[in-house]
């Protein structure tokens, strides 16, 4: 089974990712639920979102700026997931609160270290 990750503003410009095994995807809800005194239960879901946490070590100088990049200018992104034949894309922002690349990868001092968090929208 062959698995690829991309992520850019298109397809042309995408960045292929090879992210550490400690990766998640998960689906979360925007929802409240509310429980009447008599232990009724009302949960109302207004809408649901995927997430990605990713983290990285080694990533080249050119790869790690320019996804700081996008970061800084809150730029709108795809991701592209390729699992054998099927592409799943999302659109997502990086919702993290300081810059994804942050700390060199010791000894070196053009590879990077970091994690980032992908939100669809």
């Amino acid at each position: 089974m062959t698995f690829q990750m991309q992520l850019g503003p298109d397809s042309s410009t995408a960045i292929t990712l090879y992210p550490e095994w400690d990766y998640t995807f998960q689906t979360n809800q925007t929802r409240s639920d509310m429980r009447t005194p008599a232990g009724k239960l009302y949960q109302y879901k207004y809408g649901e979102y995927k997430s990605f946490d990713l983290s990285f070590e080694y990533v080249p100088s050119s790869e790690a700026m320019t996804i700081n990049g996008w970061f800084d200018d809150n730029t709108d992104l795809l991701l592209f997931v390729t699992s054998d034949t099927a592409t799943e894309i999302s659109s997502v922002r990086i919702m993290n609160d300081d810059s994804p690349f942050n700390e060199f990868s010791e000894p070196y001092t053009n590879r990077w270290n970091g994690s980032f968090k992908l939100e669809t929208y």
